[in-house]
């Protein structure tokens, strides 16, 4: 943790490629500065570096319960039994219309919808070449929540952090900048998305995307494209500012687990106004020690408390409900990759307006950029909409 901090304080801004570890990475990135800045500076005598990998020293007879715990938290074993539970509504793209779709999202269920985006380009495109192809020299965001900041990648360098790290909270991309920075990778499904899910289309006359009204650029954020390695994930947490949300994997399986609005998954512990959030700090460490408790709220006596479970395969799209607790593991090996949109409809409104209105101070998206409506605000710009 302590090489990772320091890589990310010197070099996440600037961009760096993972090499066998974080000391590693951090040693052989500062050589190939120090190189660098000999070649520019023609006043000073050539000077020779070199680098070589750290290789671990074998100590006998003395162990961490602290190391212990992280290493458990990476390389355990995904049991059998945490993947076969299935009880979040699922229906064929061929049976969903929009009147099906719209009964749901009223209704605030979970619902996976099989083979919905199998015929996007991004389904046929989407693999390691191509994706490094389309962004050529642009960096994405990922972040950690074991990580004191964010790194700025290329895809080429994600892809290679991918392929080598091993670490309970590996840095997650997460890029809300993609259809601007790569409007091909958009190209790639958007289009597709209104045809294979019309009730997903934001000009749909049941009032679709209703924060489209504040104007592009002054809405608050509401698409990314995001990538991970194995046993990468995003953890429990609800999503921003009332909103509700569709997912699509692209390339690798997704573990979803949701939990009802007001019903706190086992080891998550909100602050009375939401503000704040204690839980474990990886999903490793929340299956491991809080697994048999969840298994438990399978049969809570009050059904309305029971959580729902899904694995979502590359083809398929899940709607996320607004107010739901939820957790996402990538199970399968390699990078993967998936879209997901968040948005504001007919059926979520009153929640989200008397969000804008009594949680300024929660409100999401729009901070950190000039030109957004900012959260004093939202609330007065959007009604007058």
């Amino acid at each position: 943790d302590l090489w990772r901090d320091l890589t990310l304080r010197k070099y996440g801004k600037t961009g760096f490629s993972f090499t066998n570890s974080w000391k590693d990475t951090f040693i052989s990135t500062d050589i190939a500065n120090m190189i660098k800045c000999a070649k520019d500076d023609t006043t000073t005598a050539k000077i020779s570096f070199s680098f070589e990998p750290h290789k671990p020293i074998k100590i006998k007879n003395i162990y961490s319960d602290t190391f212990f715990r992280s290493w458990l938290c990476c390389t355990f074993t995904l049991q059998k039994s945490w993947l076969s539970v299935q009880n979040v509504d699922t229906m064929n793209s061929e049976s969903m219309s929009t009147e099906k779709f719209l009964e749901y999202e009223e209704n605030n269920i979970p619902l996976l919808i099989k083979g919905a985006t199998k015929d996007w380009p991004a389904l046929q495109k989407w693999n390691k070449e191509y994706l490094i192809k389309q962004s050529q020299n642009v960096s994405f965001r990922a972040t950690s929540g074991a990580a004191p900041l964010p790194a700025n990648y290329t895809i080429e360098n994600y892809s290679k952090y991918c392929d080598e790290v091993s670490e309970e909270a590996p840095l997650y991309l997460f890029d809300r900048t993609f259809a601007h920075n790569c409007p091909s990778l958009l190209d790639d499904y958007e289009e597709a998305l209104k045809t294979s899910c019309p009730y997903f289309d934001h000009e749909a006359k049941h009032g679709h995307d209703l924060f489209s009204l504040l104007g592009k650029g002054k809405r608050p954020d509401h698409r990314w494209i995001i990538m991970g390695p194995s046993r990468s994930f995003s953890n429990f947490h609800i999503d921003p500012n009332c909103t509700h949300a569709w997912n699509a994997p692209i390339v690798g399986r997704k573990r979803w687990i949701f939990y009802p609005p007001g019903t706190n998954p086992p080891g998550v512990y909100p602050s009375p106004n939401g503000d704040d959030v204690v839980m474990p700090i990886s999903l490793g460490e929340w299956f491991l020690t809080h697994y048999n408790d969840h298994v438990k709220q399978r049969n809570n006596p009050d059904i309305s408390k029971r959580p729902l479970e899904c694995t979502a395969c590359p083809g398929d799209i899940l709607f996320v409900p607004h107010g739901w607790w939820h957790c996402v593991l990538n199970i399968d090996d390699g990078m993967s990759v998936a879209l997901t949109q968040n948005y504001v409809s007919q059926s979520n409104l009153p929640d989200v307006l008397r969000f804008l209105r009594t949680k300024q101070n929660q409100i999401s998206g729009c901070r950190d950029r000039a030109e957004a409506i900012q959260p004093i605000q939202m609330y007065d710009e959007f009604t007058s909409r």
